[in-house]
């Protein structure tokens, strides 16, 4: 995965991400910050996790981002 801070977007349409997160969030956070700060042309559509109990859906929430959680505890292995 390429770090938030060598994605580049040129075109006037901002790029848009769904981000998969299952923990603290704070790879999330990088992207907010950069999106917010006007470093990068992005806009969050959702963030995605498997982890109801996921700090990043809290920052996600914070910053109105649509969260949505898919809990694979039910199925027999992850694939």
């Amino acid at each position: 995965m390429r770090s938030p801070d060598r994605v580049m977007n040129t075109s006037k349409n901002p790029c848009v991400l769904a981000v998969l997160v299952s923990g603290n969030g704070s790879n999330l956070q990088v992207f907010i910050d950069k999106i917010e700060s006007g470093e990068l042309n992005a806009h969050i559509a959702c963030v995605i996790s498997n982890n109801p109990d996921a700090f990043a859906l809290s920052r996600a929430t914070r910053h109105n981002i649509p969260v949505v959680v898919h809990e694979n505890r039910g199925f027999k292995g992850r694939r």
